[in-house]
């Protein structure tokens, strides 16, 4: 029975439910079967709080958004004044209907516009003078003459307050004012704040930008970002001591040296590593403690790299003033252990705009190479090409050079890789000058070890 009348009222008061959105976020776009019979969507109109007189809507649910639960919908109230604003202006919408204006007490502020909606009798808005007799100290008047209400909303009329204070207004018409058709508007000073969403303090309230805005900024004065007037804190740039970095203005505030001072590799693990050669501003002079103006740095020298660096990559020569400099180096540790590289230099001051040198300098990094916690794989046998001299465990990787031609009278059955030395063949029983020339092929090799280490221990007639 219930859902014949829920259909009944949707035809007979001609609604349309689609596209209907209540204050709670519900449309009535596309929705899901909710209830045997009651089709995608259905409303009828119902008592729901809030402004206008509403729908009530249904969706599938059990009740469990906290909406009544009606024959497997979930009921949810829909202002369809608000959704239907007759008027084509943008505001508030206040209901007029029976003997009431919803909501009857309104706060807005100042700018905003209030919209009146009919949708039920015959009403007006009488804001000049009260039809009670009742004192009114509006600090403007408004009035809109009456029309006949409908279910989906006849404009009465609009209106923007631009002047903050308490308006009072009832309807004229007959005796709806004596039977509680008043209503009451609070108009307050639009708040003023930060309106942009991006800063630190914005206000969602302020519709009036009082440009105070502060905005999200690195706080760390060690940053290269760092921004004294930022109102909270963001991430933060900090200077890399590598190559990338060449060039950066924050390399003003470094000394001059090698950057960075220390850095750590592992054994049997490639390294490539970046330092910069640092030439700033001004340098102390040793003598007197006294900065100098940098005119330029000789650069001597860069020594310290170990030997099992594979590349290196820098330029020696004249640094400029406020410059710097990269060297790379790529390569694999052998050993563990601790490795100064060091730069030198002659370094020269501006004097009297005359360049002055104040001797040779050397800057130092430190290296750190750790040990390998993992055991190395590798070839550990010293006589093969592919030798790992910080091998661990041997993992038949070696390779081994010599004749790999089983005729030739030097064939090596070790060797893996020809390194074209086989000679002619050569008959067995020939003479050799060397006792231990086992095989007679005139040379003391691998092959004449084999041959007597296959006869070793053997009676001999």
């Amino acid at each position: 029975m219930r859902r014949i009348l829920f259909i009944l009222f949707a035809v007979v008061l001609g609604l349309n439910a689609n596209a209907q959105t209540g204050l709670n976020g519900y449309t009535c776009d596309n929705c899901i079967p909710c209830g045997e019979g009651l089709g995608s969507c259905c409303s009828v109109w119902g008592a729901c709080n809030g402004p206008g007189s509403p729908y009530i809507t249904y969706e599938a649910g059990n009740g469990s958004d906290g909406n009544p639960a009606v024959n497997g919908c979930d009921m949810a109230c829909t202002d369809m004044v608000s959704a239907n604003n007759p008027c084509g202006v943008e505001g508030t919408v206040v209901a007029a209907q029976s003997f009431s204006y919803t909501p009857s007490d309104l706060e807005i502020q100042v700018g905003q516009t209030v919209v009146w909606v009919n949708v039920d009798g015959f009403h007006d808005v009488n804001g000049a003078e009260s039809t009670l007799g009742d004192i009114w100290n509006n600090p403007e008047s408004f009035s809109f003459g009456a029309v006949n209400g409908a279910a989906d909303g006849v404009c009465i009329g609009s209106h923007t307050f631009t002047v903050e204070g308490t308006y009072n207004y009832d309807c004229s018409i007959n005796s709806h004012a004596a039977n509680g058709m008043v209503a009451t508007i609070t108009v307050v000073p639009t708040p003023e704040g930060c309106t942009d969403e991006l800063a630190c303090n914005f206000n969602p309230f302020a519709t009036q930008e009082d440009n105070s805005c502060t905005f999200p900024g690195c706080v760390d004065s060690d940053a290269l970002n760092y921004n004294a007037d930022a109102g909270c804190p963001a991430d933060c740039v900090y200077l890399t001591f590598d190559c990338t970095s060449v060039g950066n203005a924050a390399w003003t505030d470094e000394s001059i040296g090698v950057f960075p001072d220390w850095q750590e590799a592992m054994v049997g693990v490639e390294w490539s590593g970046d330092w910069v050669f640092n030439i700033p501003e001004l340098v102390e002079e040793p003598q007197s403690g006294v900065d100098y103006g940098v005119h330029h740095v000789d650069w001597i020298s860069f020594e310290g790299l170990p030997n099992w660096i594979e590349e290196s990559d820098f330029a020696l020569g004249e640094l400029s003033q406020s410059s710097q400099h990269c060297i790379t180096a790529t390569g694999i540790p052998t050993e563990p252990g601790v490795i100064e590289v060091i730069a030198t230099g002659e370094v020269f001051i501006s004097l009297f705009g005359a360049e002055f040198s104040i001797g040779e300098q050397s800057f130092s990094a430190i290296l750190e190479v750790i040990d390998n916690p993992n055991l190395i794989p590798g070839c550990m046998y010293e006589t093969a090409l592919n030798y790992l001299s910080y091998a661990e465990i041997d993992d038949g990787s070696c390779l081994f050079a010599g004749c790999t031609d089983e005729s030739a009278g030097n064939y090596s059955p070790l060797a893996t890789i020809d390194d074209g030395s086989c000679g002619e063949p050569c008959s067995t029983g020939g003479d050799s000058s060397c006792a231990t020339d086992v095989n007679y092929d005139g040379a003391v090799n691998v092959s004449d070890l084999l041959l007597l280490l296959s006869e070793f221990g053997a009676n001999c007639d």
